[in-house]
């Protein structure tokens, strides 16, 4: 059943003569009065705070045309926040955000609420359920177009245009001096001897505490703290073929083991000397550091 209650109503200032309109809105039964009590639109609010203090009266609002349905009054809406404009975007007197009817067409941030927004998203990832809102989102034909051909214009004025001499030559000597301020440095356990290069990934070489002279790992792991430790958990002497620095992953693969039941073996056998398992001597000298 469509409703043909709507109507359209406008704020006026009574502090002139002739009364000027500041706002223009659409509602049901008893919207028109509810800006009264709070509202959103901090322009509004605080020009209805100021007729209030100065007049001891609440502005003046009249309903303009009533008995609409919900697109004819979407269309009314629009048209006369068109007729008397938006103070916003310096065409009028009004205090509406928008363009009128349903959607927010139109809608200018204001720069502090802009700063606001950058400062709430600031180190913040979305959620899970904000991501599957964001994926649920689907565009219209003629917004994926638009998208589309905005890409394509971002694409062709950038095409072409090298960046200034300055800007890459901060950007390798800043490159360079990261490399420069983690060698000789000691993170945790582990030191690093040099940095080298693979393709876009920078490599840090260390040594660590546990004994193990050449470790090779993602510098950016040192310097965000994610990882300290080398890879070898153990120095173990398997059937005496001399002690060595081994992963549970590595003995598992070279004398065809279960790698869950070996590590269970080995936590319960710590620095202990000639130790069986499935027929396999261990002789366990140490326990370094756990995988990270």
């Amino acid at each position: 059943m469509q409703h043909t209650d709507y109507y359209i109503y406008c704020y006026y200032d009574t502090r002139t003569d002739p009364h000027i309109p500041i706002y223009i809105g659409r509602g049901r039964k008893d919207r028109y009065l509810q800006h009264y009590k709070k509202t959103h639109n901090k322009y509004l609010s605080n020009k209805l705070d100021k007729i209030k203090e100065e007049t001891g009266k609440h502005a003046l609002v009249l309903k303009l045309e009533e008995n609409l349905n919900n697109e004819q009054a979407n269309e009314k809406e629009i048209y006369y926040i068109s007729k008397y404009g938006r103070i916003d975007l310096d065409t009028g007197t009004l205090c509406n955000l928008t363009n009128g009817g349903e959607a927010t067409d139109g809608w200018k941030p204001h720069e502090e609420t802009k700063r606001i927004w950058s400062q709430q998203r600031k180190g913040k990832k979305q959620t899970e359920a904000q991501y599957k809102a964001n994926c649920s989102r689907v565009l219209t034909e003629e917004q994926r177009l638009a998208a589309i051909e905005r890409l394509k214009l971002a694409w062709e004025s950038s095409k072409g245009k090298p960046k200034p001499k300055d800007q890459i030559q901060k950007a390798v000597e800043a490159r360079i001096s990261q490399r420069e301020d983690i060698v000789n440095k000691t993170f945790k356990d582990l030191t690093v001897l040099s940095i080298e290069d693979n393709t876009n990934r920078e490599y840090a070489v260390c040594s660590c505490s546990c004994g193990n002279p050449s470790f090779r790992i993602m510098s950016y792991y040192l310097r965000e703290d994610i990882r300290t430790k080398c890879s070898y958990n153990y120095t173990i002497n398997i059937n005496d073929e001399g002690f060595k620095y081994l992963t549970v992953k590595e003995i598992s693969e070279k004398y065809n083991l279960n790698q869950a039941s070996l590590n269970n073996f080995i936590n319960k056998n710590k620095d202990l000397n000639n130790v069986y398992f499935k027929n396999i001597k261990f002789n366990i000298k140490s326990v370094h550091h756990l995988n990270q």
